[in-house]
């Protein structure tokens, strides 16, 4: 009888551990697949460039490979990383081992791409365009990553503030921060591989003539500039999620409710942590666009003995971009503000100017207030009234301060300065136009 009451003791530990090893094992199993995924894109990019070794070996001898250890090692050591990068985005408290991993991989390849760049006999000069673009993108992927929680600090704020509510959709809404992926990401991810493929200067002739020993390299570099873009744009459509995170349409369907506080301090009727948290995204959305407009003032302006002379030829293509980046920049700000914006004035016009205009009555028309008050509770009353109307009158409708338009505005005007420079580089241009107009009056 005892043996028998100590039989099920014994075989329950086997049976415990192994259905730990296989939740384990299931757990584990995503992280396996992207290590081997990111791996395969590395090696692939890095391996591809062999069909030129015997090209390079022909031309620089015993150099040859040295080269390829060189540039393309690098390049396929950064493909891996950002695809690793794209397939585990480590976002939120909840992967903080996540984060480090990925903040570790990504600052790994400065230091790579800035020894690749050095000068030396096979390279006349040292790549200031791509250098400083590689920086952009990691700057822009560390201020990116700090976006969810800079959101969940947000929430938190406007529920702890009492301006958005109940506390515990607040909370189901800071739920949504934890997806790593949504529509927008994909879509993005996307756009921004291909903007990169289509703006490469003479992209066309480069795969029509290709030999076959020299499509490994081509294939290095396309994968490389996918892996990147498309890790840059999702980082861009998870922001356009995180923005309609607090949408009009979004806070319905959760059944949340803003509520500004009149006379609040920080002049937004309390609502200013949002306006802060997109003036942030929009700062960072801006990267692209600083990084561009830097450069097309650089090429436009700049002579032909300009260490940035050979550059040309991205000049009309980083025009577009620049364009796309500044609508991107603005987009990010202005779009969930809006929403914001129409729930904020509806608040006002049902609410607060419905108050202020039940303050004055008929009796009190003209100054004249009803007749059981004296005339010091009336001058009183009356002040009060006053008061308070003014303050419902001045009710914010936008979740924002003067201080977050006046950064947002000189961020903007400042992008008009490399269009300026683009005209005065193409003045010959305009004169030529100018003068066949003249011809046709």
């Amino acid at each position: 009888m005892a043996r028998s009451e100590l039989t099920p003791a014994t075989a329950e530990p086997p049976a415990r551990w192994l259905g730990r090893i296989k939740a384990v094992a299931k757990a584990d199993q995503p992280s396996i697949t992207v290590v081997v995924v990111s791996a395969s894109v590395g090696l692939l990019a890095a391996l591809a460039p062999l069909t030129e070794l015997g090209w390079m070996t022909a031309h620089y001898g015993p150099a040859a490979m040295r080269i390829y250890f060189a540039f393309y090692v690098p390049l396929g050591w950064a493909a891996g990383v950002m695809t690793y990068m794209l397939l585990t985005p480590g976002i939120r408290g909840n992967a903080p081992r996540q984060a480090i991993i990925n903040r570790c991989l990504i600052w790994s390849t400065l230091p790579i791409f800035l020894i690749q760049g050095i000068p030396n006999r096979y390279n006349h000069g040292f790549d200031t365009l791509f250098f400083s673009a590689w920086l952009t993108l990691i700057i822009g992927l560390e201020l990116a990553g700090r976006t969810p929680a800079k959101l969940d600090q947000t929430l938190q704020r406007l529920r702890d503030r009492q301006v958005l509510g109940p506390p515990e959709a607040v909370d189901n809404l800071k739920k949504d921060l934890d997806r790593p992926w949504g529509v927008w990401s994909v879509i993005w991810a996307g756009l921004v591989a291909l903007a990169l493929l289509i703006t490469i200067p003479r992209i066309g002739s480069i795969m029509s003539g290709l030999s076959v020993s020299e499509i490994g390299p081509v294939i290095s570099y396309l994968l490389f500039l996918v892996a990147a873009g498309a890790t840059a744009g999702s980082w861009i459509g998870r922001m356009i999620t995180y923005g309609r995170l607090t949408g009009k349409r979004n806070l319905r369907k959760c059944n949340l409710e803003i509520q500004a506080i009149l006379g609040h301090p920080d002049s937004a009727g309390g609502l200013k942590p949002l306006g802060d948290f997109h003036l942030y995204q929009s700062l960072t959305a801006s990267l692209p666009a600083i990084f561009l407009a830097v450069w097309v003032l650089l090429i436009s302006l700049g002579g032909p003995n300009q260490p940035w002379s050979g550059y040309q030829a991205y000049l009309d293509g980083y025009i577009i971009l620049l364009l796309v980046a500044i609508l991107i920049e603005i987009l990010v700000f202005i779009l969930p503000l809006s929403s914001i914006h129409d729930v904020m004035k509806s608040q006002k016009e049902h609410d607060f100017l419905t108050e202020a205009d039940s303050l004055f009555p008929p009796d009190w028309q003209n100054g004249q207030a009803p007749d059981s008050q004296d005339e010091a509770d009336q001058d009183g009353d009356r002040q009060r009234r006053i008061e308070r109307y003014r303050e419902l009158e001045e009710a914010p409708t936008w979740p924002i301060d003067s201080s977050i338009r006046r950064q947002f505005t000189l961020t903007n005007l400042g992008f008009l300065i490399p269009f300026l420079g683009y005209i005065v580089g193409h003045m010959q241009f305009w004169q030529q136009l100018a003068d066949t107009f003249k011809g046709l009056g």
